[in-house]
């Protein structure tokens, strides 16, 4: 099955607020909630979603349905070709720099989790498979000839990125938390990072594909067999395209099967 990527933004709580940062942006890095010792940001190519509750099986086997509450959150459109060409370019030109992801439930002596490192040079071949598009049809068919330079074709650049596996996928997270101009900022000051992309949650994907769903705004693609732009379509109310079509997407938690 194709998988393709888009994120959820994590940010520090303002302290003050018990409940967290519950505000509407108003555009990208415009400040838009400000108090002494915070100030949130609508993140560059984000969009803000409230908290809010929606109602799921929890599995295919049930009837009843339970009420899931999901706290506010940032999210991404699907991730296109060309934005996560930067980062396997800058990972090319970099391939002594480090990268390290944090892998909890795996203990060490001191702590219940684990650091894992890398340079770039160890992982580039693993952070994506280029050919997976085209191994989704017959070789030298018509399909598998037109989707034979998926990732590196120009005219492919805003189509979903697809052959990413997750642990490429949180490694794009990372890097691109550290590309963040607010978090450039706050490094070089020596304070520490105010927005961390992550996979989002099952949660908060099917919750975000809940609101406002209707055939034309998230559903209408699911029975398209060629993939589409990532802003194919007519998006729903938050401005989000593609909720429940064109290619699967990677969470941080899987859903149960009946």
């Amino acid at each position: 099955m194709l998988t393709q990527l888009n994120f959820c933004f994590s940010q520090n709580s303002d302290p003050s607020d018990p409940k967290g940062t519950t505000f509407a942006p108003t555009g990208s890095y415009r400040a838009i909630k400000k108090s002494k010792n915070f100030i949130a940001y609508d993140p560059k190519g984000t969009t803000y979603v409230h908290t809010g509750s929606y109602r799921a099986k929890k599995n295919n086997a049930d009837t009843a349905t339970s009420l899931i509450s999901v706290q506010s959150f940032f999210i991404t459109n699907e991730i296109t070709n060309k934005e996560y060409r930067e980062f396997t370019d800058y990972a090319n030109s970099h391939l002594n720099d480090s990268i390290m992801r944090v892998e909890l439930g795996e203990k060490t002596p001191t702590r219940n989790f684990k650091i894992i490192s890398h340079t770039y040079k160890e992982i580039i071949k693993s952070l994506i498979d280029s050919t997976a598009m085209a191994k989704e049809y017959s070789d030298n068919s018509e399909m598998h000839n037109k989707y034979k330079n998926y990732f590196t074709d120009k005219k492919f650049d805003n189509y979903p990125v697809v052959g990413v596996s997750y642990n490429a996928a949180r490694y794009y997270c990372i890097w691109k938390t550290t590309q963040e101009e607010e978090n450039k900022i706050l490094k070089k000051k020596g304070q520490s990072v105010f927005f961390n992309f992550r996979v989002p949650l099952i949660e908060e994907s099917d919750y975000v594909s809940s609101i406002s769903a209707n055939s034309e705004a998230s559903g209408a693609k699911a029975e398209v067999q060629e993939v589409q732009e990532v802003k194919s379509g007519k998006p729903n109310q938050r401005g989000l395209y593609n909720l429940s079509g064109n290619v699967s997407e990677w969470t941080s938690s899987p859903r149960q099967s009946g």
